[in-house]
């Protein structure tokens, strides 16, 4: 086991272990923005144990070979069949990290390994389109990923533990999490 497999193996025999909510429903989600949709793939692919994931415009899952290096040596897509829970994606179709091809490519690995997902894909949104305090921010689409998120699709899944998950560590995942808490420091 890695170094990584064994720091979520831990936040999620932690998270099963702590019963002071009332609403526990013993499932544990995963998600993340950019950088941090790249690493939600990649920890739904490499750490078993996880109920849900949620993707969020994960640049570099999908990489060219000259793009592989020392520090990646493996590109995302390449641990798809290795997939171990659901998967939400939301895209942006005017991004181009990750491109529309390249959700084509991680849509199609998806299909071949036979993995429950479901991807969503946003016209006129770029890169970041969920960020209010930003340009990029569009309105409709994010409301519309945020019902997805949120509404049927997720909370069938886990939402509780996933909140929960992060309040035991106090990490913030970029994106969800890190929206909600910036909005209420501002307030």
């Amino acid at each position: 086991m890695n170094v990584d497999t064994t720091l979520f193996w831990r936040v999620q025999n932690l998270c099963r272990q702590d019963s002071s909510i009332s609403d526990d429903n013993g499932k544990i989600g995963i998600t993340g923005t950019c950088s941090g949709g790249r690493y939600t793939f990649l920890t739904a692919c490499r750490a078993p144990g996880f109920d849900a994931a949620v993707e969020m415009w994960g640049g570099a899952v999908v990489m060219a070979p000259d793009q592989l290096n020392e520090k990646r040596p493996v590109a995302p897509i390449d641990y798809t069949k290795d997939l171990s829970c659901p998967l939400l994606g939301l895209f942006g179709n005017d991004d181009q990290a990750p491109s529309p091809a390249q959700v084509d490519q991680h849509e199609e690995e998806l299909k071949k390994h036979g993995k429950d997902y479901e991807f969503h894909r946003y016209d006129g949104a770029g890169h970041g389109f969920f960020y209010y305090d930003r340009p990029a921010y569009r309105q409709q689409q994010a409301m519309d990923g945020w019902e997805k998120i949120f509404g049927k699709w997720y909370c069938w899944k886990c939402v509780p533990k996933v909140i929960r998950s992060i309040e035991v560590w106090g990490i913030v995942i970029a994106g969800i999490i890190g929206a909600i808490l910036g909005i209420m420091i501002r307030w």
